[in-house]
């Protein structure tokens, strides 16, 4: 029955394939430079870790930035040669039992660059059981397990956890990554989403960024990317803020990477990714 599932899964999928991750981030090279987009390459590679891993601020190779780093280095090098960064991954699966984000992340990249394996199958079903405990209280993980899901083709799985969605109550009370994540999942499982949208809005400050909190004077990268990225997975008219939001995303790029925020001076590969996910969803 689940292959059959499967099988017609794949043709609703299909509907949302141009608005996943990595064609949106591969959009944003419409709109960059030659001079800028080596800029990015060169950053993206000083972040790997002699390990193969790429490094969170404090240089230490870490598997949630290796995400990041590895979604990246997809759109904009892809024929970059894996094998380091394959090895690093084995070697870190190896060692260690993960838990929350990081078994998401493992689970993800272990997907993409590997083919299904008996972990993945382990993987997948302690996630599936961690999302349906946890439906009920969503946070921005509950996006991140799903998207785990759907790298390891759980289609049915997916469907079932689309259908407790419609319990959660009280999600525009929820800050704006938390509330665009609940919005891609309930546009995908066909539901109407025009009162989101108008949420989503609330979170946008006025000078092309989105802040995580309503009542937060300032936006941030992450909130923005993650808002434009769904209000262009629901399809809503941004055109009229576009040109504030490309002005706000260029000013945060610094010699090859994003900062976090206008106060925010350091760099690193996850803001990279929330960048080019910005450029990509303005295209």
């Amino acid at each position: 029955m689940n292959t059959l599932f499967n099988f017609f899964a794949n043709r609703y999928i299909n509907k949302f394939k141009a608005k996943t991750i990595e064609p949106v981030l591969e959009k944003s090279l419409q709109i960059l430079d030659k001079q800028t987009l080596e800029e990015i390459k060169a950053k993206t590679s000083s972040f790997i870790s002699n390990e193969g891993g790429y490094c969170d601020r404090a240089g230490k190779a870490d598997l949630y930035y290796t995400l990041f780093g590895y979604l990246v280095s997809e759109a904009i090098d892809p024929e970059k040669n894996n094998e380091k960064l394959k090895n690093y991954i084995q070697k870190v699966n190896q060692n260690k039992n993960h838990e929350g984000v990081y078994l998401y992340c493992s689970a993800i990249l272990q997907s993409k660059l590997f083919a299904l394996s008996f972990r993945n199958k382990k993987a997948s079903k302690q996630i599936k059981n961690s999302l349906l405990k946890n439906i009920l209280n969503p946070d921005y993980s509950l996006f991140l397990g799903i998207l785990t899901l759907f790298y390891q083709k759980e289609y049915l799985a997916i469907y079932r956890i689309f259908r407790k969605t419609k319990n959660i109550s009280g999600i525009y009370d929820f800050p704006c990554p938390v509330l665009a994540a609940i919005t891609i999942i309930q546009k995908a499982a066909g539901k109407e989403v025009k009162k989101n949208e108008k949420k989503l809005m609330d979170f946008y400050r006025g000078n092309g960024s989105f802040s995580a909190l309503k009542n937060s004077p300032t936006g941030d990268l992450l909130s923005t990317a993650v808002a434009l990225f769904a209000l262009k997975f629901i399809d809503a008219d941004i055109r009229l803020i576009k040109p504030e939001c490309l002005e706000y995303v260029d000013s945060l790029f610094d010699n090859g990477s994003f900062r976090a925020t206008m106060l925010d001076f350091d760099t690193d590969i996850e803001y990279t990714f929330y960048g080019l996910l910005a450029l990509g969803s303005l295209v």
